[in-house]
């Protein structure tokens, strides 16, 4: 039983550092864009693919 928890426990803290992860990610190319920098330009500094840093492009409608 106590394994079980441990595995849920340890699941749970991969999944909300992932989210964090994401937002942060989402934040940087988020500036980025605001700043005037093109997807391409972005993409190619962090590696991000391109459909990522487009589709974020298009929700801001920047």
């Amino acid at each position: 039983m106590w394994t079980a928890l441990k595995e849920w426990q340890q699941e749970s803290y991969e999944s909300g550092e992932k989210a964090g992860e994401k937002a942060a990610r989402r934040q940087m190319i988020t500036k980025m864009l605001k700043n005037q920098w093109d997807a391409e330009t972005i993409h190619e500094a962090t590696e991000i693919p391109l459909e990522e840093i487009t589709a974020i492009q298009s929700e801001l409608q920047l």
